[in-house]
């Protein structure tokens, strides 16, 4: 699978450089993805729909795939969770991507919550889109932890336009066990080496070098990993893996005990290059 995540890499890069802003957090994706990491985001709430962070666009831009059976459902699921963040002051929502055949390789689970910037108190979605599972029932199993009262979903493409929400008391800790029991690198952390590598494949990208010799780089930087990635046109699931894990993960600007620039979700445990270790609040 490596060597056709590694074509896959090539095609994506031609793709990447259209959009410069969206380079560092696509190449962030790709890694995640092809190693079954839980993918970390963020999305700002506007007056009209979400707004993607990095770009400050409409995040209904990048989903191009709107008119697909699966592209249709999941873009009924942005507008619902749009409208759910937009009506409501705080809360949980979950929403399932199914594995698909010939499409998606594997399950993904979305979780978001509502939140504020502590800055600006713009009304945010912190997201964990977490890849778990190769079969497609899979998710009616998650689906039945958090929804047991309800029995009669039989098919799990019913759940791809489905969006689950409670109040921001919720407790996840049982769906998060279930998640965990089927993914791959359970908490992984993204460490700042993962971004460095990131940020020099972007550079190479910006700067126009040949998407062959550039996917060789990802390579041998260890960005390409051997699980199988989705491929274009991008639906919302898709949009959803472009970058924390909310269950467990805090937006921290600068390390508590140096006061260097993290600007990142990370988790308990995240040890900055001072040596100072974030211990959770």
């Amino acid at each position: 699978m490596s060597e056709e995540n590694l074509q896959t890499a090539t095609r994506f890069i031609v793709v990447w450089n259209q959009n410069p802003l969206r380079i560092a957090p696509e190449l962030a994706s790709f890694y995640n993805e092809t190693n079954r990491i839980p993918d970390k985001y963020h999305l700002m709430v506007g007056p009209d729909g979400l707004i993607d962070p990095e770009t400050n666009m409409p995040v209904e831009i990048f989903i191009t795939d709107k008119t697909s059976d699966t592209g249709k459902k999941e873009f009924e699921v942005y507008k619902k969770l749009f409208n759910w963040a937009d009506k409501n002051d705080e809360g949980i929502a979950v929403w399932f991507s199914p594995a698909l055949e010939n499409k998606y390789p594997c399950n993904k689970a979305v979780v978001s919550k509502i939140a504020y910037d502590p800055e600006t108190m713009q009304k945010v979605i912190l997201n964990g889109a977490i890849l778990f599972g190769n079969e497609a029932e899979l998710c009616i199993e998650a689906f039945s932890v958090i929804a047991p009262e309800i029995k009669e979903i039989k098919d799990p493409e019913l759940l791809r336009n489905m969006l689950i929400t409670f109040d921001d008391n919720f407790d996840l800790t049982s769906l998060s066990e279930f998640l965990a029991s089927h993914t791959p690198n359970q908490g992984a952390v993204y460490l700042e080496n993962v971004n460095n590598r990131v940020q020099t494949i972007t550079v190479m990208i910006k700067r126009g070098d040949n998407p062959t010799l550039i996917a060789l780089e990802m390579q041998r930087q260890g960005l390409i990993g051997h699980y199988p990635v989705s491929c274009p046109p991008m639906t919302f699931s898709e949009y959803a893996l472009a970058r924390t894990n909310i269950i467990d993960a805090k937006f921290v600007k600068n390390c508590g005990n140096c006061g260097k620039p993290i600007n990142a979700y990370i988790c308990k445990g995240y040890k900055c290059t001072c040596g100072g270790v974030y211990e959770g609040c």
